[in-house]
């Protein structure tokens, strides 16, 4: 495990980069209304964050964009931001610097949105493309402004040393040759079978560098039991209310099931036989690339923070240790080199309370917590950074399973609960000693 390393996200702070550009021409455009919300404008860079990002052995170029609208009106909308010009899409909407007229009671707010564009430098020109900004309420009309933008300049900086720069090269597929390689155990069937679905997700849902999409594909493995596996096991169909886990990261619950229909305009809800559809390419990929992509995960993988990734797709840490063969065997096949994942310090666990916890859990050598290699040094660290960020008071218990875990038995309360602070207290002292 290494510290956090810089992405090319990263690179516009880390070396102070003004806009190489200068000034930006803008067209004008007229002003839409809808549900009482108006967009009042669009513009890119404000924040003069433009990165030049030149990749070594490479003939392209990658270019940082934000789009910024600025939105009038209450939250009732929903908003879409996008960049033409095969504009890569990074990240979620973010909502900043809301704000309300003390007088006219009017809500302002800005959405923003990162957006990466690929240039051949062989041919480098000013890029001319154009950002738009939509929004639609219920059933009514959407409403939409775009702004064409077109740079000025022919300025240019190039950045060559950047840590593990291969990883961010962009990819468009997969083919079944890199997924076969990453390891022994996955059946070349199987891998021809969900191949059309996982490359389905990778478009759809921007898995489109190598560090992305050696992620993605060690979770879904770990899932699916090496894509052997696309039902929970060992549930009735009526558990989770009839929405048992399904695909090839298992999707579970009628809320995502729902959700998943919603995004893919496929009945996957009114019958049993349309839910087998998750079980069954190419929902059973395009499903889990879904899931991914509403849980921010690609963010996480752009460090290769598999720590928080892990956590976050399965709760705790079940699994680890196979889910990071699968990764390094991913970034062979598809990087090509193997990348450090970030350390525990580094990782964004560092700083959620059941992800310190679940890490002094799962590391716990004298506890039955499995996929986790034991090791007292690594629970002492997750223990301790569980108890440094929680509040005074907090209160919660029964975390990750532990109420029947003989180690807890001394300090259970009423109804035999396991209040987990203390839980997190008495293993730091009984490891310690």
């Amino acid at each position: 495990m290494a510290d956090e390393k810089k992405s090319i996200f990263d690179l516009a702070d880390k070396f102070s980069i003004e806009s190489p550009f200068g000034n930006w021409e803008k067209e004008d455009f007229k002003e839409t209304v809808i549900n009482k919300t108006r967009i009042v404008s669009i513009s890119v860079n404000e924040t003069g964050r433009r990165s030049f990002i030149t990749i070594p052995n490479s003939n392209k170029t990658l270019i940082e964009v934000i789009v910024i609208a600025k939105i009038e009106g209450e939250e009732n909308v929903s908003i879409t931001v996008s960049c033409d010009g095969g504009a890569k899409a990074q990240g979620n909407i973010q909502i900043n610097n809301k704000k309300r007229d003390d007088k006219t009671g009017i809500l302002s707010y800005e959405v923003s949105k990162v957006f990466i564009l690929s240039v051949d430098k062989s041919s480098f020109q000013p890029p001319t493309y154009t950002a738009s900004v939509k929004i639609s309420s219920g059933g009514k009309i959407d409403v939409k402004k775009e702004q064409k933008f077109t740079a000025n300049s022919n300025s240019q900086i190039n950045l060559v040393e950047i840590d593990n720069v291969e990883s961010f090269i962009e990819i468009e597929e997969l083919s079944e040759e890199q997924i076969s390689s990453i390891s022994t155990h996955l059946i070349k069937e199987n891998v021809k079978k969900h191949l059309e679905g996982i490359n389905e997700a990778i478009s759809d849902n921007n898995i489109n560098t190598c560090l992305r999409a050696s992620n993605f594909l060690a979770q879904i493995l770990h899932e699916s039991g090496g894509l052997r596996l696309t039902k929970e096991g060992g549930v009735s169909e009526s558990e989770y209310g009839g929405y048992i886990g399904r695909g090839l990261i298992q999707i579970t619950g009628e809320s995502n099931y729902k959700k998943y229909q919603e995004f893919s305009g496929e009945d996957v809800t009114s019958s049993l036989e349309n839910k087998k559809k998750l079980e069954n390419p190419p929902h059973a990929g395009k499903s889990a690339g879904w899931f991914w992509d509403i849980s921010n995960l690609n963010s996480l993988a752009d460090k290769n923070d598999f720590i928080m990734i892990t956590r976050k797709i399965n709760g705790g840490f079940n699994g680890y240790d196979d889910r990071l063969k699968y990764l390094k065997g991913a970034l062979m096949s598809i990087c090509k080199k193997d990348v450090e994942i970030l350390g525990f310090s580094s990782s964004k666990a560092y700083n959620d309370k059941r992800a310190a916890f679940a890490w002094g859990l799962w590391h716990d050598p004298e506890l039955n917590k499995k996929g986790c290699t034991k090791d007292k040094k690594i629970a002492i660290e997750g223990y301790q950074r569980f108890l440094d960020i929680i509040p005074k008071d907090f209160k919660q218990n029964n975390w990750y399973g532990i109420k029947p875990i003989s180690a807890f038995q001394s300090i259970k309360g009423t109804n035999s609960s396991v209040d987990v602070k203390k839980a997190a207290e008495l293993r730091l002292k009984e490891l310690n000693k």
